[in-house]
């Protein structure tokens, strides 16, 4: 086994920017290479991990209505994602924030294989 020095990671070290949409017209893409759970203050929340077009790490909150997505199936797929504002549920009347979504047809890499970092 190869002999390295390892240190204890950082989260915001390791996965770089997290995005939580807030401004209508936030925008971020990248290769979904990840899904996984963290620890907030409020409980357990889901987070996809994007690399960008430059190999920055981006890590993003999923909210309820990204959650509607099946990005767990899309790894190795691009993405982009859109804020497009507060949009109304008909049934609950309460606010949720809704999002233009588009995903590669075809995945870029095979995560098994080609891991982007």
């Amino acid at each position: 086994m190869k002999e390295r020095k390892m240190v204890k990671a950082n989260t915001m070290e390791r996965w770089g920017e997290i995005i939580a949409f807030e401004d209508v017209g936030d925008h971020v893409e990248g290769l979904i290479y990840a899904i996984r759970d963290i620890k907030t203050e409020y409980g357990i929340a889901p987070i996809m991990d994007l690399k960008d077009e430059d190999n920055n790490n981006i890590s993003i909150i999923l909210s309820s209505s990204l959650q509607q997505y099946s990005f767990d199936c899309k790894i190795g797929h691009y993405v982009s994602i859109q804020y497009i504002g507060l949009k109304k549920n008909a049934k609950t009347k309460r606010h949720f924030k809704d999002f233009e979504v588009m995903i590669s047809e075809e995945a870029e890499i095979d995560i098994s294989k080609d891991l982007p970092f």
